[in-house]
């Protein structure tokens, strides 16, 4: 039975506003019509709230970059050199992306031609955003942009590195509020706890020179999302590539700071550090753990990069069973699930309308479901008997939940959030039946 409901894993498009939002300086030039503002405004301003993404009057975002060799389409590159040299005139630009739509790729379509064309007539770097992935979700933009942006930092001039510094490549900065700033604060505190010196994040929100300055960098660790970029850096500065997933639960954060440790040959710091905010944190958790979340259970559905930490830090932290799991991407991640049909309705990645309402039903038969993490499009697909079930809003969008404060998601802080933000939605839920 094919599976016609809307997907809720962001597009192509979608994962570009997000890339261009993590250089703060860049000027996204977009293939397309002006449907393209009307998905910005709908779908990323809401979430954003004063991202640095702006409307020109002659519509920065919007221009045609069809290559002309290939669609015999005549005079395309001044159309975007007029409009980059406008957005220009209007506010500091460090860096163009260059852009094409979600859902397909027309034969020999490509932005590569146009990005050398525009880079030798403006004074700034044009980075194309070319992907061979059919699949062409928010994930391959982000990978697409964060590979280009270190293939020009490895062409530029080596630097000496700055010894026991560690930057982090594959972090997809989602927003300027909190709960971004609050894990890019985390990870310079799980550094500093494993004896290292914080370095640049790509993407974190910077203007585009300052990324180079992750050539400066001793570690670089690397996510999956990340490990292209890394390796193309890496080749020109040397640095030593670790690869760590995103440290979400206390044994993910433990073993992240060790594996840190180990390559800045400072383990005895980093378990004193490791110690104290073992001694910090798990009080504060037994508050709210025993008598407040262990026993519930839950259905998460969020990236795949952030999934497994998430789920870990439920069950092995806060005493959640997880009773099912869904990643937000078209790929799915094993061999097995690879071979399955992509509609079929038991698929754990790709959600969809329909999918949502399989897995929520399929766990309510083997007990309550207490809670559900997700993005506000999971959200908007509920069924209606699951609409009073309590929900934490996590991942893009997120258009009920706005962060003034550091918030962080990651680390040992991150852990205390996440217990806050279940609490906080059980007890509100509560108070309202």
């Amino acid at each position: 039975m094919s599976d016609f409901t809307a997907r809720t894993t962001p597009n192509f498009t979608t994962g570009m506003f997000l890339a261009a939002n993590g250089i703060s300086d860049s000027l996204l030039l977009y293939r397309g019509s002006r449907c393209i503002e009307e998905q910005l405004r709908q779908a990323f301003h809401p979430h954003g709230l004063g991202h640095p993404l702006t409307l020109t009057d002659d519509g920065a975002l919007l221009a045609l970059t069809m290559d002309p060799l290939s669609l015999a389409v005549m005079g395309t590159e001044d159309r975007v050199a007029t409009v980059a040299a406008q957005a220009m005139k209007e506010r500091r630009i460090g860096v163009v992306l260059l852009a094409q739509l979600a859902y397909f790729n027309l034969i020999g379509e490509t932005t590569t031609f146009q990005s050398e064309i525009l880079g030798k007539r403006l004074s700034i770097p044009v980075i194309s955003t070319d992907t061979h992935s059919m699949v062409r979700d928010y994930l391959d933009a982000a990978n697409t942009v964060l590979t280009q942006l270190g293939r020009h930092i490895a062409q530029s001039t080596p630097v000496a590195r700055t010894p026991r510094s560690v930057g982090l490549v594959g972090y997809l900065w989602p927003r300027a509020q909190g709960d971004a700033e609050g894990d890019l604060l985390e990870f310079g505190r799980l550094v500093q706890g494993a004896g290292g010196l914080p370095s640049v994040v790509m993407l974190s929100g910077r203007p585009y020179e300052e990324y180079f300055g992750i050539l400066e960098a001793d570690v670089l660790v690397e996510t999956n999302l990340g490990r292209e970029a890394a390796a193309l850096i890496a080749d020109t500065s040397g640095a030593t590539r670790l690869p760590l997933e995103i440290p979400v639960s206390l044994e993910d954060t433990c073993q992240w700071v060790r594996a840190v440790a180990q390559c800045l040959d400072s383990p005895a710091q980093a378990e004193d550090f490791i110690d104290r905010e073992l001694r910090r944190v798990l009080p504060r958790l037994d508050r709210v753990v025993l008598p407040h979340l262990a026993g519930k259970r839950a259905v998460v559905i969020t990236a795949p990069d952030w999934l497994p930490g998430v789920c870990r830090c439920l069950t092995e932290d806060l005493g959640i069973t997880v009773a099912a799991s869904i990643r937000r991407t078209r790929v799915c991640g094993s061999e097995d699930e690879n071979l399955q049909d992509p509609e079929a309705l038991h698929r754990t990645c790709d959600p969809s309308a329909a999918s949502i309402r399989h897995h929520l039903e399929e766990a309510s038969r083997h007990g309550n479901v207490d809670l559900i993490i997700g993005s506000h499009w999971e959200w908007n697909v509920l069924p209606d008997r699951f609409r009073d079930v309590p929900f934490v809003e996590f991942g893009f969008p997120q258009y009920k939940t706005h962060f003034l404060t550091h918030t962080p998601h990651i680390g040992f802080n991150g852990v205390l959030t996440w217990a806050e933000r279940i609490l906080g939605a059980l007890m509100e839920r509560r108070a309202d039946s």
